[in-house]
């Protein structure tokens, strides 16, 4: 994972790819929060994007916000 704060400076092809994992992780919990609401485990009114930004940040990983240019990670 620091390998993606060496983005910043790097060439646009690894900036991709890293994106490309990160979206593949950021669709993967989305779907399991969205299974878990289907299978009345996760309550309907929680807002899986939402959630899925919070729970990435609250692993303390800041590089996505680098990666993506976008605070909100």
């Amino acid at each position: 994972m620091n390998a993606a704060i060496e983005v910043d400076d790097s060439e646009i092809l690894i900036e991709d790819a890293f994106k490309e994992g990160f979206d593949g992780l950021i669709k993967m919990i989305k779907n399991l929060i969205e299974f878990g609401q289907g299978q009345n485990e996760i309550n309907m009114n929680v807002d899986s994007e939402q959630m899925t930004v919070f729970i990435l940040s609250s692993m303390e990983v800041h590089w996505p916000s680098r990666l993506y240019k976008d605070k909100r990670y």
